[in-house]
């Protein structure tokens, strides 16, 4: 077998180092390939499916500029691109109010034509939203008369991909730093339409953190009980589902899980979940269990146990250990918080191990509180996980086996 050359003033180099040279580039900064392209024609050739596998678009009108350029090419390269990525913290806005609104309304414009373009990108797999990552509302108590720039850019980005959609080719979706007030947007029967052809989605979302009493921010209650509801029960054909918040939600605020099925979920991983059996609407573990004919993978990180008021823990963590081992014959892989075996639960010490198993209670003026008292049945949690890892290890040893 021979190994194709390309000529240069020291003599043929082999596609195979033409190549390693192209892959280092890349990992230095992906701009380079745009430049690396002008060097020679087989550089060209083989840089340029590179160069646009990825597009990166950040809050300027002259990023959505460029990749306004690029949708106006021609199909052979507007084919070559796989994914988009928008970075929402480039942007720089000035100081002068007045110039601050100005511009950020000519960067909303600009983006929203480009996300109104993207089914040009007819082979695009993957689209990845990391919106702005601080709260910039002045109010999160009611809903904001005067939007911050990166809420209204949230919306029109929201909008052009409704009235637009992306091409068909769309699997993967990630929308990270959504700002938790309600809008007419997430209702939307076309907005829905994104999400029905996804196998991956993950959604992580921004919230007013400062204030105490959360339990009171009328918007975010809304936020979660309309708006991620709507969009969580728009995604039936997930294989992937990730849901983040920032700051505990459960029973309230709540994500209703009533009537969502999704036949292909294999992998589910949450945040910052009280788990509270009260609501069986609301009950995450209703819901992970709904899907033990095909769940492989769950994640529970920062979650939480909650007692309610009264502090009345009618199923501790090692009731749910005990159910997932017993109801979840798929499970492959169980991670809680940092832990994902017997070995990582033997190298904590007393102090990570207690600290893992969270209790809290909601409290009406304040929200979720820890609740600092030890349960009488606490001492059967930390047994109760090693059981349920140790039983999910054997299974993967013997699925590994079997390939």
């Amino acid at each position: 077998m021979t190994t194709s050359t390309h000529s240069c003033s020291h003599g043929p180099l082999p596609v195979e180092l033409l190549e390693a040279i192209i892959k280092i580039v890349k990992d230095d900064e992906s701009s380079n390939l745009l430049s690396l392209r002008l060097v020679s024609k087989v550089l060209n050739q083989l840089s340029t499916p590179l160069a646009f596998r990825e597009i990166v678009i950040k809050d300027s009108v002259k990023s959505a500029q460029a990749v306004a350029f690029v949708q106006s090419c021609d199909g052979s390269l507007r084919s070559l691109v796989r994914e988009v990525i928008f970075k929402g913290d480039a942007v720089c806005l000035q100081e002068d109010e007045e110039s601050t609104d100005s511009l950020g309304e000519d960067n909303r414009e600009a983006l929203q034509t480009v996300f109104s373009g993207l089914a040009k990108f007819d082979n695009m797999k993957s689209l990845k939203l990391v919106f702005h990552e601080l709260f910039e509302e002045e109010d999160s108590f009611q809903l904001p008369g005067d939007p911050s720039h990166y809420l209204r850019l949230q919306r029109q980005i929201f909008r052009a991909l409704s009235s637009s959609p992306p091409p068909v080719s769309l699997i993967s979706l990630t929308m990270q730093n959504v700002i938790s007030m309600p809008d007419d947007i997430y209702l939307d029967q076309d907005f829905h339409q994104l999400f029905t052809g996804l196998q991956d989605l993950s959604i992580s979302v921004l919230s007013d953190v400062e204030y105490e009493g959360s339990y009171y921010q009328d918007p975010l209650v809304d936020f979660w009980a309309a708006s991620m509801t709507a969009l969580v029960g728009a995604s039936t054909g997930l294989t992937g589902l990730t849901i983040r918040s920032d700051q505990i939600i459960g029973t309230y605020p709540a994500l209703s899980f009533a009537g969502v099925s999704m036949p292909r979920l294999s992998s589910l991983t949450l945040y910052d979940f009280a788990l509270e059996p009260l609501f069986s609407d609301s009950d995450a573990v209703v819901f992970i269990l709904r899907h033990k004919p095909t769940l492989e993978h769950l994640k529970l990180v920062g979650c939480s146990i909650d007692g309610g008021e009264e502090g009345e823990f009618t199923r501790p963590w090692h009731a749910v250990f005990s159910l997932f081992e017993a109801e979840l014959d798929n499970i492959q892989e169980f991670v809680f918080n940092a832990f994902f075996d017997a070995k990582s639960l033997a190298d904590a010490d007393e102090f990570e191990r207690k600290a893992m198993f969270i209790y809290t209670r909601l409290d009406p003026g304040w929200g979720y509180l820890p609740w600092d008292e030890e349960l009488p049945t606490a001492n059967l949690d930390l047994p109760a996980l090693e059981s349920l890892l140790a039983v999910v290890e054997s299974r993967r040893s013997s699925s590994d086996l079997e390939k």
